[in-house]
C-alpha cells in the first residue's frame, strides 16, 4: 500500500518529501519522480503497472539545495524560486513502456517544474517558448479575479475574494453539514511546500486542540473550485480549511487571531524619537482577513447607529462606536483602527498581560491646564439623569455617544508589545517590564475647530483637528496619576495608527473639573 502524501496540484507524482525542491524550484542529483502518484508502491512489479515515464535527476549534484527555515519571509523564498527557474538541470527520461528506454536531456529547472505540473514533455525542449513562472502564494495577493475567471493586476487577494470563498464554502457545506451543527469555518490560502504556512497550520491546530474543540481540517485544491486559469498558479497552492463546532463565535475567531498573530519584530526607534515625530506615518495593522476568511455559523446584523461589542479583558468592557460619526473623521488610519477592533482586537494579549495603563505610576513631566468650565463638565452633569445601564461610568459613556456630537467611541482597546516594530527600543528600561501594555480609552472625541474650546495658543495644531483622549475620574482633582494613564493611551493610539502626538489632546474630568495637556509636550523620566 502506498502511504506517501503528494502535492495534488502536480499531475506527476511529486510527493511531500520534495517540499524544499518545490518551494525553491530546484531538483538535484538522485531525485527520482514517476509520472503517476500510484507509481510508488512497496514493490516495483506493482508500481510499474501505473508508470509510463520516470525521471532521474543527474545534475546539479546533491547537497546544493539550501533548506529554508520557517522564519524566512515569503519575498525571500519567492525570489529564490524565480532565480532558480532558468538554472540548468540534467535529467534522464526513462520510458518504462518501451523497455525502459533512456534519454538524457539538458533543460532548465523551470521547464522540469512545468512538466511535473502539466504533464507536457515537449516543454523540456529548450527550443520551445520558455514557460511562464507560476503565480506564487505571495504574488496571488496582487491579482484580482474577474467574473469570467480572467485576472488583472490589483492590490487584492483574489483567491480569497468573496466569489472564490463562496465556492470553497459550498464544497465544505456539502462535506460537513451533516456532521456539524454550528459550523464555523476558516479558509486560508496554503502552500504545502512553504514552512511559513506549515507553521501556521501547526499553530492553529495546537490552539484548537488546547481547548478540546470538535473540529476537522481539510484541503481543497484549486481545480476543485473549477478555476479556469488554475494553471497560472503554483501547484503547491491549496485552500486549507478548518471547520469548528462551537456556539461562541468570537471565541473561535480569537483562537485564529492568537494562532496567526505575529510573534516578534524589532523596534528601531526610542520613545523620545516617537515623541518628537511630527508627521503621520503609515501603520500596518494585524488583520485576520489578511490571513484568511472566517465564516461564522451565523451572521449577526448591526443595524443600530451605536454598535456595541463586549470584551472580556480581565473584566468586561463595553466597546461602543457611533457609526455615523466615524464616517466624518478625516483620518483613514483612525477610522480603520476603530472599525477593526470589533473583529481584529488581539484579545489574547489583554488576557495574558497584567501591565495596565490605568495602574501605571511612572513619572512624567508636563504642564497640565485645569478648567472649571468645559462642555465635557456640562455633559457629565446632564448625564446624571441617564439611567439606561447599571454602572454610572457606562451611563456617562452612553449619554455622550447619544448626545455629544464630538464623542466617537468609548472603551476603545489599546495595546503595545515590547517586541513589535511600532514599539520603542527602550521599552523595558522605561517600563521596567517586558509585559505588554494595555488599556481602554473611556471617551474618544474628535475635537474640531481652531482651539477646540480652549484659548491656549500653545496647543494650536497645524491641522484643524485634534484627537481627544479622555478618562472619567469621579474625583478628578484628587488624581495623582491620571495624567500618566491618558498619556499612555494617547501614545498607544499614536503608535497603532501612525498619527503623530501633535494631533492629540488628552485629559481627565468629572462633573466639576477638567484637566488637559498636549501629550507631545511630555517629558518621560526613566
Amino acid at each position: 500500500m502506498n502511504r506517501l502524501k503528494f502535492f495534488e496540484g502536480f499531475k506527476w507524482g511529486v510527493h511531500l518529501s520534495f517540499r524544499d525542491c518545490v518551494q525553491q524550484c530546484y531538483f538535484e542529483g538522485g531525485d527520482t519522480i514517476h509520472n503517476s502518484k500510484l507509481g510508488y508502491q512497496p514493490f516495483w512489479e506493482d508500481s510499474v503497472k501505473h508508470i509510463t515515464y520516470t525521471i532521474c535527476i543527474k545534475k546539479p549534484r546533491r547537497g546544493t539545495l539550501v533548506t529554508i527555515s520557517k522564519s524566512d519571509n515569503l519575498d525571500g523564498t519567492n525570489s529564490i524560486f524565480k532565480k532558480n527557474w532558468d538554472s540548468e538541470v540534467v535529467l534522464e527520461l526513462i520510458d518504462v513502456k518501451k523497455d525502459s528506454e533512456k534519454k538524457f536531456i539538458t533543460t532548465t529547472q523551470g521547464r522540469l517544474f512545468t512538466l511535473l505540473y502539466k504533464d507536457d514533455l515537449s516543454v523540456l525542449d529548450l527550443n520551445t517558448p520558455n514557460p511562464t513562472i507560476p503565480i506564487s502564494i505571495e504574488d496571488a495577493s496582487k491579482k484580482e479575479i474577474l467574473a469570467d475567471n480572467s485576472c488583472r493586476i490589483h492590490n487584492f487577494n483574489h483567491l480569497l475574494s468573496n466569489e472564490i470563498v463562496d465556492r470553497v464554502h459550498n464544497l465544505l457545506e456539502i462535506k460537513y453539514s451533516k456532521i456539524f451543527d454550528k459550523r464555523n469555518y476558516f479558509v486560508m490560502l496554503f502552500d504545502k511546500s512553504n514552512n511559513i504556512f506549515i507553521f501556521k497550520d501547526k499553530a492553529i491546530k495546537m490552539n484548537l486542540d488546547a481547548y478540546d474543540l470538535k473540529y476537522r481540517s481539510t484541503e481543497i485544491e484549486l481545480d476543485e473550485i473549477e478555476l479556469s486559469n488554475r494553471f497560472e498558479f503554483n501547484p503547491s497552492i491549496t485552500f486549507k480549511c478548518y471547520v469548528i463546532e462551537e456556539s461562541k463565535i468570537e471565541f473561535v475567531r480569537d483562537l485564529f487571531k492568537k494562532s496567526l498573530y505575529p510573534i516578534t519584530t524589532k523596534p528601531t526607534k526610542t520613545l523620545s524619537e516617537h515623541l518628537e515625530r511630527n508627521r503621520i506615518v503609515a501603520s500596518q495593522q494585524f488583520k485576520l482577513t489578511n490571513h484568511g476568511k472566517f465564516i461564522p455559523y451565523k451572521i449577526i446584523q448591526h443595524n443600530k447607529d451605536i454598535r456595541v461589542h463586549s470584551f472580556k479583558h480581565a473584566w468586561f468592557y463595553r466597546y461602543r462606536v457611533a457609526l455615523s460619526k466615524i464616517k466624518e473623521i478625516p483620518s483613514k488610519s483612525l477610522t480603520n483602527y476603530i472599525e477593526s477592533m470589533f473583529e481584529e482586537c488581539p484579545n489574547h494579549i489583554f488576557e495574558k498581560s497584567k501591565f495596565h495603563a490605568s495602574s501605571s505610576k511612572h513619572e512624567i513631566d508636563v504642564d497640565i491646564t485645569h478648567l472649571k468650565q468645559h462642555d465635557l463638565i456640562d455633559l457629565t452633569n446632564k448625564s446624571e439623569s441617564y439611567k439606561k445601564f447599571k454602572e454610572a461610568h457606562e451611563n456617562l459613556e452612553g449619554y455622550l455617544l447619544e448626545n455629544d456630537k464630538k464623542t466617537i467611541c468609548c472603551e476603545l482597546p489599546l495595546w503595545l508589545q515590547r517586541n513589535e516594530s511600532r514599539s520603542f527600543v527602550d521599552y523595558k528600561d522605561i517600563f521596567s517590564t517586558s509585559e505588554s501594555l494595555t488599556g481602554h480609552i473611556d471617551v474618544l472625541r474628535f475635537e474640531s475647530g481652531k482651539y477646540f474650546g480652549w484659548d491656549k495658543q500653545s496647543i494650536k495644531s497645524d491641522k484643524d483637528f485634534r484627537i481627544g483622549v479622555w478618562d472619567f475620574k469621579p474625583r478628578a482633582r484628587n488624581e495623582k496619576f491620571a495624567h500618566v494613564q491618558v498619556f499612555l493611551y494617547s501614545l498607544m493610539l499614536s503608535l497603532r495608527t501612525g498619527i503623530s502626538l501633535n494631533y492629540f489632546i488628552c485629559g481627565y474630568f468629572d462633573n466639576e473639573d477638567l484637566f488637559y495637556f498636549s501629550p507631545n509636550k511630555v517629558k518621560f523620566d526613566i
